[in-house]
Order: structure tokens, then sequence, then C-alpha cells
């Protein structure tokens, strides 16, 4: 039997190539226990000469490997198998119920009735003796290759692998900024000045697998006069991947998926959901709106700011917005250049929670409120669990309290044929003082996708039946009130409420329509809040455009004062040559059936790789006024920067703003452009330059390291290195990498690399005989530098090397290799 030779990476000379087409012969059959040996009788001229020993091999024997296991491609681990010979003395590997399960098989659609058999371990033709279900051993590699239909996969561990391979990471600083300061000056009437500045951090130092977090930010604004940090969080957390859980101690926030988000100083332990296979993991919303100039944006969750920025004119959408917990809605606000403010709700709560029948998840809580709006902060616990009954029925409970207040919740959710339903019952009870309430709260919700028309519709109904009922953020804001101030203050609660979302998926050609809205009533308040926004979208050959409608009624003492809001959104996509695009675009906004302003522009990038972008506009509003509105970014190896100025009737505006990463290691301080909380730290020395195709524009930096954002935590993630960039003269070991990483760690990916300065010279033995072809060449320390071509033919890839060892079978000689005559050398 003939096979070509795998040659490794290393071999990059001519004599090489030629070398690595030579056939081989086998002694068996195309399994791990053959033995190969070269055929000389293709080598060109005498084979006298011919020294191919080192090419011959036998495979392995019995015995036990590490080996990489890969399920239809995808890796599932490195795992110490046990490698025999069956009766027919071929070599391979048994399998046991438990090994498939591990490698992501599922034995009992394998085979049902082998499945129940306890301890059964078979090849896989004993399993199903179907031709598509079979294994591969590589030798070479040590590499198990298991191919199988995807029916007998197991879903629920699509991409996903053993948590005894996750990496826990490097102990390292990954501290992640934004900044930015933002200036406006009306000079209209009395001129004044409108000055702020921002400094977000989210930093997290790593050992070990725990992990120390801190996101807090430093705010200044004019007015003020002085600068303040706020701590939003701060706290040392430990992943428990044998429990797939997380536990967490400091200032942290409760899980507000049944409960309210409160902030606590204390400890948590609850399931991760990022250990769990895909599709049962937790979201996070977009924040979707439209910026009439370069506008500073700002979101925050209860009393906390979470996130600013910087938007130019036009719609917007921010998808890096982290909230904390699930159940507290996101305050927007948009502050123009013009100092007006537009301040709107993106409600964020979950809807029916579904587990797989036998899955638990639960959360566990307790410490002291940290609440800055109040000045009584008792000690609160919370607890809930959930658990999946069966197909149909997921059950659960919860509790939370303090000592003047508690609430417990029975609810469960469904799985019907007409969609994910979910219903429960909260009952609380507060008792202080002067307080004495109880009731109940009921809630309802409704989720699902119609996929014959494409539609989706998520429903939240929530009732609130008796006036008595306070939920945890009420009843601490009543007994803060006794306490400290008036405790006649009139409290507004809700007892009605409503929200829900539709997104429909028109035919071919007809693009596509969003609905949202929102009603609520409260105790002790007349009239009903609502919101609606509708938004319609689609394509006209290359011109994306949309409209949108909002209308939002807020009760007043005349009754209800009512806002309209449309726009109409176009986008155009620009070509000015090569790695030069851009869109124009443009944006017309009304205001209670008047006009309110208009707004085109283009915004492009001035390279291939965007690292350089652009945009510019000019606004005209309702009262005839323009202005002009100029920003830009440039992403560098160290950070991104930005820049925005405008200009208008009455007023100027600029700002400039940064952001990146820096990484604090054993080896020195990496900076970068990008951030992200869960990272790979590159180390490729010699290789300044190389690229990262995952984070186009990254590259090597002079000491050999760079970093990699954006990797899923408990994934496999494919790291790969481009020595495009590198001096010619380094060589990769390889380059491709997978790595596994827990969540906010720093993975290190080490790409080893050699300097190879290739040589070519003549040398002859002492007798003028060539050398042996095939034979390899030493430095004077043992380590292999070459090889012997055909022709005598030395290919050296050490340059620096003074003298070269040449070996072959019964006999060796060296060569010198600082002469200065390099026709012919004699090997003594």
């Amino acid at each position: 039997m003939k096979q070509k030779l795998f040659c490794p990476g290393s071999l990059r000379t001519a004599m090489a190539i030629a070398l690595c087409g030579l056939p081989l012969v086998s002694s068996g059959q195309e399994n791990p226990g053959a033995t190969y040996t070269f055929n000389d009788g293709f080598i060109v001229g005498s084979r006298e000469k011919v020294d191919l020993s080192r090419f011959s091999t036998s495979a392995i024997t019995e015995g036990t490997y590490s080996l990489d296991v890969y399920t239809n491609g995808e890796w599932k681990g490195r795992y110490d198998l046990n490698v025999t010979r069956d009766q027919d003395g071929k070599m391979g590997i048994c399998y046991t119920r438990a090994m498939l399960a591990q490698f992501g098989i599922a034995a009992e659609k394998l085979n049902p009735t082998l499945s129940q058999q306890e301890g059964f371990c078979g090849r896989l033709p004993e399993w199903h003796s179907e031709d598509t279900i079979k294994d591969n051993l590589i030798q070479s590699s040590l590499r198990l290759e298991i191919s199988v239909p995807q029916i007998y996969e197991d879903q629920r561990f699509k991409n996903f692998v053993s948590p005894e391979f996750w990496d826990k990471g490097i102990t390292a600083l990954n501290l992640g900024w934004m900044a930015n300061t933002w200036t406006s000056h009306a000079s209209a009437g009395e001129s004044s000045d409108n000055s702020s500045a921002y400094l977000g951090i989210n930093a997290g130092f790593s050992w070990d697998g725990w992990l120390l977090k801190h996101v807090g930010n430093l705010n200044w604004q004019q007015q003020q006069g002085k600068a303040r940090w706020s701590s939003n969080q701060t706290y040392v957390q430990r992943p428990l991947p044998q429990v797939d859980s997380i536990v967490s101690a400091g200032q942290i926030f409760t899980n507000g998926e049944f409960f309210d988000t409160i902030g606590v100083r204390g400890v948590n332990l609850a399931t991760d959901d990022n250990m769990l296979p895909d599709g049962m993991r937790s979201y996070a919303p977009e924040i979707r709106g439209v910026a009439q100039s370069n506008a500073l944006v700002t979101v925050r969750q209860g009393a906390n700011m979470i996130y600013q920025t910087t938007v130019p004119p036009g719609p917007f959408v921010l998808k890096d917005v982290y909230p904390s917990g699930y159940g507290s809605d996101l305050e927007v606000s948009v502050k123009e250049s013009d100092g007006s403010t537009e301040v709107f709700n993106v409600p964020y709560a979950s809807v029916a929670q579904l587990l797989r029948p036998g899955m638990t998840r639960y959360a566990l809580s307790a410490g002291k409120v940290d609440d800055s709006s109040l000045r009584n902060r008792p000690v609160l616990y919370q607890a809930t669990w959930q658990h999946g009954l069966n197909n149909l029925f997921t059950g659960y409970v919860g509790a939370t309290g303090f000592n003047d207040y508690q609430a417990f919740l029975l609810g469960t959710g469904m799985n019907t044929g007409f969609g994910a339903l979910s219903f429960d019952i909260t009952q609380s009870r507060l008792r202080s003082d002067t307080l004495n309430e109880n009731g109940q709260s009921y809630r309802a919700t409704f989720n699902r996708m119609f996929t014959e028309t494409q539609t989706s519709i998520v429903l939240a109904a929530y009732r609130y039946s008796t006036k008595g009922y306070y939920n945890l953020n009420d009843a601490l804001f009543a007994v803060d009130q006794e306490k400290y101030y008036d405790s006649n203050y009139t409290q507004w609660r809700q007892k009605n409420g409503l929200t829900f979302t539709v997104n429909q998926s028109l035919p071919d050609g007809w693009g596509g329509f969003y609905l949202s809205g929102r009603i609520s009533d409260y105790w002790n308040r007349s009239g009903t809040e609502k919101q609606y926004q509708l938004s319609y979208n689609n394509m006209f050959g290359r011109l994306s455009w949309s409209v949108g409608a909002q209308r939002v009624y807020t009760p007043d003492s005349s009754g209800h004062s009512r806002d309209d809001r449309v726009s109409l959104n176009f986008s155009y996509p620009l070509w000015f040559g090569e790695g030069r695009t851009a869109n124009l675009t443009s944006n017309t906004s009304f205001n209670n059936s008047h006009f309110g302003s208009s707004q085109i522009g283009v915004n492009g990038s001035l390279d291939s790789s965007n690292n350089l972008n652009y945009g510019i506009s000019t606004t005209t509003s309702s009262g005839g006024e323009h202005d002009v509105a100029l920003n830009g970014s440039y992403r560098t190896p160290l950070a991104t920067l930005n820049g925005s100025y405008s200009q208008g009737a009455g007023y100027r505006q600029s700002g400039l703003g940064g952001s990146g990463t820096l990484i604090a290691h054993g080896g020195g301080i990496v900076l970068s452009p990008e951030t992200g909380t869960t990272m790979a730290l590159i180390e490729a020395k010699d290789a300044a330059g190389a690229e990262l195709p995952g984070s186009p524009g990254t590259r090597v930096d002079k000491n050999g390291y760079a970093v990699l954002p954006y990797l899923r935590p408990y994934r496999i993630n494919a790291v790969e290195i481009d020595p495009k960039g590198s001096s010619d003269d380094v060589a990769f070991e390889r380059t491709v990498a997978q790595v596994v990483p827990w969540e906010d760690s720093v993975v290190k990916v080490a790409f080893n690399t050699s300097i190879q300065n290739n040589i070519t010279l003549h040398a002859r033995q002492a007798n003028q005989s060539p050398l042996p072809f095939a034979a390899s060449v030493y430095d004077t320390e043992g380590k292999a530098i070459g090889v012997v071509g055909q022709g005598s033919m030395l290919f050296i890839s050490d340059a620096s090397a003074r003298r070269a060892v040449v070996k072959w079978s019964g006999g060796e000689c060296s060569v010198e290799l600082g002469q200065e005559n390099n026709k012919e050398r004699v090997c003594r």
C-alpha cells in the first residue's frame, strides 16, 4: 500500500518539498497497527548513498494514549484512552456509554439495547453497523476522529466541551476603560458653557480561577464643580463548574428574574447559565434610538449609571450594554448638542422560563441593601428555585424580604401547543410601626414564534390585584419614608401593567415590522400611562429605508398629555474605490404632526480594515436653523480614539473620547483598542507585526504579545494567527489553536516560533564521495538544523551555526560553516 508522507511545516526548503513527495510502503492495511518503509527506488541516480531510515516508522502499539477527540469535526477534549487490538488484529478504541456521552453521542439513539447493558464496551461497528458511523485514529497527531450522522448526536451538548477542559486562565489584570469629554457653548441670549467628563472602568484581576471585579465610573459636571466616583460593583467571585454555579461576595446585585433587582453588600450563589449548553442562556436587550446631532447617550438602571457614550446624528443601536440582573428597566437619555434631552425607557424583564425535564436552576442571596437613595438599608435575603418537571411543566418558587417585609412566590411555566406560558402568584406582607399591609400579585406571560407566518409575539401581563401588595422596591421605599421622612407621603404603586412586543417578517421584498407597547396604571394616581412604538423596514435595490412612529400618553392635571413622534430613515451604500466605502444616510422626524428636523450625512471608512472612520452631516430644524456635525474615530494598535464637533444657530459643541484595554501579566503590559471581559493573551515571540484574523487590525507588538477579545466563555474558541506582517525568517510551529476559557478570565495562547535563516551549500566527504541523501544535519549542541539533499547539497535552517554535523546510518562528519569559500566544503 502506498501513501504520501506527512511533511512538517518546519521543512521550508525545495529539498523538503521534494522529499515529501516520496512514496512509502506499508507492511499492512491502513490502520494504526501498520509499519511504513520508504521505497528508495524512486530516487534518481545511485541508491547506494541514501539514508531514509529515520523516515520509516512503526505505528502505535497497545496501550494508553492521550488523544484529541473530535466528533464530526468538533473538538470534545483530550482524553487518556486505551488503544487495543481486536480479534482481526486491528488497533482501535473500545467505547462505553459514558465515553460516547463525553464525545457528544447519544448512546440510547445509537443502540437502545446496548446502552441499557451496564458496563458494555465495544467498537463503533458493534454499537451500530451503519457505514457512516466510523472512527479514525490518526497516529501522527494522536487524534481520534469520530463520524456519526447528526441524528445520533446529543444536541443538548452541541458545541459544548466537558468542564474538565475549561481553562482557568493566567494571573492577570484586565482593565477595560472608556473615557469621553463633552462640551457645549450656547451663545444665544445669556451665553453659557456646559461641560462634562466621564471615565468608565471595568476591571478584573484573575488568579487561579478567582476573580476580583470592579465596575465604576468617574463623572464630572461643570455645574457641580467637582468629580464624583461611583462604584457600581466590587466583588470577588469563583465559578463552580461541578454544579454549574458561581459564587460572588461583595457589592453585587440580586437575581431579578422573579423579584426586583436590588444592590446588596453580601454573598450570592446561583446557577451560571453561561456554563449550560446554548439556548439556556440569559440575554441583554438592544437599545435603539435616533440622535439629531452629536449626542451624549447615558444609560441608567435604577440609581446607577451603567453606560455612557457619544453617538453621531441618525439612528443608533447599542448592543454592548450589560444590565445587572434581569428585572429592572433601563432609562436612556439622549442629550443633544444644543442641550435638549430626550429620555425613554427600555423594558428589561424576562418572559416564560421553561427548563428541560430534570434540570434545576437556583439563586441564593443575602446581604445589606446597597442603595444610595435609601437611608434605611436592612439586611435582605432572597431565594429562587426552578425545576423542569417534565416536557410540559416547569415549577418555580421564591422568597424574599427583610425584617419588615416578606414575599413568597409560587408559579409554573407551561410548554403548550399555542405557545410558552407562565403564571405565578406572589403574596406580600409588610409590617412596621405604622404600616400593616397584605396583598397579592398575579402575573402571566406568553411567548410564541409562529413559524408559518414568521411572527414572534412576547406578551407579559402583570396584574396587581390588591392595594395592599408591595413589591420589594416599594416596600424598601415605604419603610424608608416612614422612618426618616414624612410618613404621609403618597407612594404611587403599580396596579395593572401590560407590555408586549411583536416582530413580523414579511414575504421576500416586503420587509418587516416591529411593534411594542406598554400600559400601566397606579394606585393613588388617576389616569393611565401608555407608550406605543411601531417601525417598518425594507429594501429597494441597495437602498435601505425604515419608518417609525411613537406615541406616549402621560397623565397630568388635564387628563392626558400626548406626545407623538414619527421618523423616516434612509441609507444608501457608496463606493469610492478599493478599501473605501461609505453610506449616505438621511433622517427626517415629525413631532406632534409638525416638522421636527431633517438630517442628511455621509459616514464610512477610509481603509479596508475599518480603522479610520468618519461622518459628516447637516441638520435643518423646524425653526429653519441649520447645523453641521463632524465625527470620526481612529483605531490605533493601543486604543480607539474618537472625536466630534458640531455647530449651529447659537451653539457649538465638541467632544473627545477613547476606549481600550490594558492587560498586565507576568510578561509585562499589553494595550489593546478592544474591550472585553473574557480575552486571550497571544504570545508569539519574534513575530512582531503578525495579524490576528479574529480581531482585524490587531497585530503582535514588539514584545511578542497581542490581545484577542470577545471570547465565548465555556465554549470552543478557535484562535488563529496570520504570519503575514512578521519577518520572513520567523517559522511558526502552528498557526491555529483552540481554547475553552472560564468567564472573565485571561487565557494565554502561545504560538511557538523559531528564527530560520536558511542557507544552502555543497559539501563532500573527505574521499570526495557525496554525502548520503536525506542524512540529518545537527549543530554542535545536537539540535537538528537541516538535511542533505540530492547532489550532496546541504539545506540548513540556522545561519548562525558555526559548524554542521552530518549523521547517517553507519557514519558522521562535520563541516565548518564560517569559511569564506562557499563553493565547495569538505565534511571531515
